[in-house]
Formats: C-alpha cells, structure tokens, sequence
C-alpha cells in the first residue's frame, strides 16, 4: 500500500451524431461521436512532502518495533526481581544462621569461646576445679 504522487482526472463529454430522417440536415451524416467538453485536471506532490510522506509512511514500522522494545522491557522487568531473589539465595547463608555464626567465632566479653555462654570471668579449666558459687551454702545468711 502507498501514497500516491501524483493525480490526474480526465472528463470527455461526446454528442453521439447519426442520421436521421426527421431533420433534413442530418439525413445524409454518418454515425459519430463528436467530443463536445475536454476537461483535465492534474496534481503532482513536490519533493518536500513527498520526503515528509515517506516519513509518515515508516511511522507504523517505527511503532511497532517502539512498541515491541516496551513490552520487552515490561516482561524483563517483571521476571528480573523474581530472578535476582533466585540468585541471591542461592549464594546468600539467612541472616539468623550468619549472626550465630559470626557470636561462635569471636571470643565472649570475659574470654571465653562463645558469647552465648556467660562464665563470670572463668575458663574451662577453672570452672572444672571450683565449685558453683551457691548463697544457700555459706556460713552467713543473705542478710548477714
């Protein structure tokens, strides 16, 4: 389908002649068409708007290929968070196990291996050798 450049109507009017036996002058005449109205009409596009009807002759491709980069984009959009959290959990360790992870390793506020356990100050090997401190075994009362 295109554009067309250039126009051209034409219009003949013709006076069909022959004989006739009625009207003394047109006895003897042959049968003919005689053209009585010639009438010609022509347009042309010039070169500057034949350029700008090229142009919008290309808007429909121009469109859809504008129309297909956005629909792509919306599609990569929607599948790109689904994905990234796909990816990311894979390689990430949950947030909970890293900080239990990370107290075991690092050495408590009094020295000792763990901050979960809380030894007043004592290593192992102290709290192997002495007894637990209980206030219901010593000599004075609490209010002594």
């Amino acid at each position: 389908m295109g554009i067309p450049l250039e126009v051209a109507a034409r219009f003949q009017l013709n006076l069909l002649i022959r004989p006739s036996s009625n009207v003394a002058l047109y006895q003897d005449v042959p049968t003919v068409f005689f053209p009585v109205l010639w009438f010609q009409q022509k347009v042309t596009v010039s070169p500057e708007v034949a350029a700008d009807l090229r142009q919008v002759h290309a808007l429909p491709t121009i469109g859809y290929i504008c129309a297909g980069v956005v629909i792509a984009f919306g599609i990569l959009l929607i599948l790109w968070f689904p994905l990234l959290k796909l990816i990311c959990r894979r390689d990430r360790v949950p947030k909970r196990q890293r900080d239990v992870e990370k107290e075991k390793e690092s050495p408590g506020p009094d020295g000792a291996d763990s901050p979960l356990i809380f030894t007043n100050g004592l290593k192992t090997s102290e709290k192997s050798s002495t007894k637990p401190h209980d206030s219901r075994t010593t000599d004075k009362g609490p209010y002594n």
